[in-house]
């Protein structure tokens, strides 16, 4: 799976600080991967995971913690520290599934 993300040197989640509309969430990539380790791609035009951060300008009330239903293929996918982000705009996030 790391061949998806792009390694961020030298920082940690809490040390983000998110700028305009966009979003952090760390991807539930359960759903995607096979017990061979195999990604499949045509299964769902959708996912899920949960918001690590919020762009200063998100003006919807969305918070850190919430778990979130989104568009998949959003974004760009992050290493940062030891979690795998995807970092997107908020317009892609469909629904709010479960409050923190």
């Amino acid at each position: 799976m790391g061949g998806l993300y792009t390694r961020v040197a030298e920082m940690t989640v809490d040390q983000m600080e998110l700028y305009g509309t966009w979003v952090a969430v760390e991807e539930n990539l359960k759903s995607h991967t096979r017990e061979s380790g195999l990604v499949e791609l045509e299964k769902k035009a959708t996912t899920f995971g949960r918001v690590l951060g919020v762009g200063v300008n998100v003006a919807e009330d969305l918070r850190v913690g919430d778990f979130v239903l989104y568009e998949e293929w959003q974004g760009g996918r992050w290493d940062i520290g030891d979690q795998k982000l995807l970092i997107m705009d908020i317009e892609n996030v469909l629904m709010i599934m479960e409050r923190a």
